[in-house]
């Protein structure tokens, strides 16, 4: 699961949007850090993305949802981006920590415990026929 990689550098870059509990929104446009603690919804250059709580340090805390993004290239030559994996649960100052459910691109789910990022203790996996 190493490859499910959600790190991101100072060095990335992303857009930002802040999403207030009184339901507005507010895009705090193309960045390299986040500027607002609270729930954000985040697009990385890469494609991926992430929706969820920030702490007062701008760190992942709290219930979030990571999407992995892969940019393939269909049969005509169109670039088309596919979700390749998605992860919705935990952090604990950026990193996954608490339960969680791992869902990989054949639809299998891992769910249980993760512990500093990465799976941890008695868990459920459900493979997809």
């Amino acid at each position: 699961m190493s490859e499910y990689n959600d790190i991101k550098t100072d060095d990335d870059v992303y857009e930002v949007k802040h999403l207030p509990l009184d339901g507005t929104e507010a895009s705090d446009g193309i960045t390299h850090w986040i500027k607002h603690q609270g729930s954000n919804k985040i697009s990385y250059s890469n494609g991926d993305s992430f929706q969820g709580f920030f702490n007062n340090e701008k760190l992942k805390h709290g219930l979030g949802t990571y999407v992995w993004i892969k940019k393939v290239t269909n049969d005509d030559g169109e670039s088309l981006k596919k979700e390749v994996a998605r992860f919705e649960g935990l952090y604990v100052n950026g990193v996954k920590n608490g339960h969680g459910k791992l869902i990989f691109p054949n639809k299998d789910v891992y769910e249980g415990n993760f512990k500093d990022g990465k799976v941890h203790d008695i868990s459920y996996f459900t493979y997809i026929m």
